[in-house]
């Protein structure tokens, strides 16, 4: 999992954070050089999208057979309890998010108070956060062709091989055992119970 995690965040890091600061206009090398804390913040964003594209994409990667996926490596740790790694994968990201958003304020109280570049560049990142997270639930590239989100974030979620099917927790209850709950995505606060069927 550490190896995993290496080479992912350095692969998001070298090319998102230096095309965020162009796209922003901005060139934060000397904050960059001068601020640990922020250098911290963009390994927090890189470690949150790791998490949340791999929870949202396991079901595409399940049925393809790509093993290169943070789920997968947690179950190989686990013996195999997809809710036990879907679990991991999730308190992971609630961790990352929560040092985050304290970080963000520290920064906001301190350095990026008089610095508005950074600012707009702190206020990027929350948006790329979010809106990774908004992407995960829409796509089709992770939901299945022709995949239209329900808008639901607390939801039990079932795994098949053409779609990702987001349920309100009551109806999912009352399912055969062929349509049980697969995982479910990383929202504060929210779980749902994971089997995988084929």
């Amino acid at each position: 999992m550490p190896t995993y995690e290496q080479y992912r965040s350095s692969s998001i890091g070298e090319c998102c954070f230096p095309l965020l600061e162009f796209g922003l206009g901005v060139d934060l090398s000397d904050r960059l050089a001068e601020l640990p804390e922020l250098r911290r913040l963009n390994a927090l964003v890189g470690r949150h999208w790791i998490g949340v594209n791999d929870i949202f994409s396991y079901r595409k990667e399940l049925y393809s057979g790509d093993t290169m996926n943070e789920i997968q490596l947690a179950l190989a740790e686990n013996g195999g309890d997809l809710q036990a790694a879907v679990d991991r994968v999730a308190a992971t990201v609630h961790r990352v998010e929560a040092d985050f958003d304290h970080l963000t304020a520290q920064l906001r109280a301190g350095p990026a108070a008089l610095d508005s570049d950074l600012g707009v560049y702190l206020d990027a990142l929350e948006a790329m956060i979010a809106g990774n997270l908004e992407w995960s639930y829409l796509t089709p590239r992770y939901n299945g062709r022709g995949h239209t989100w329900n808008g639901l974030t607390d939801a039990t979620v079932l795994l098949t091989p053409h779609h990702t099917l987001y349920l309100p927790h009551e109806h999912a209850s009352a399912r055969t055992p062929r349509d049980a709950p697969a995982h479910a995505g990383p929202q504060r606060g929210q779980g749902a119970s994971c089997e995988a069927y084929p």
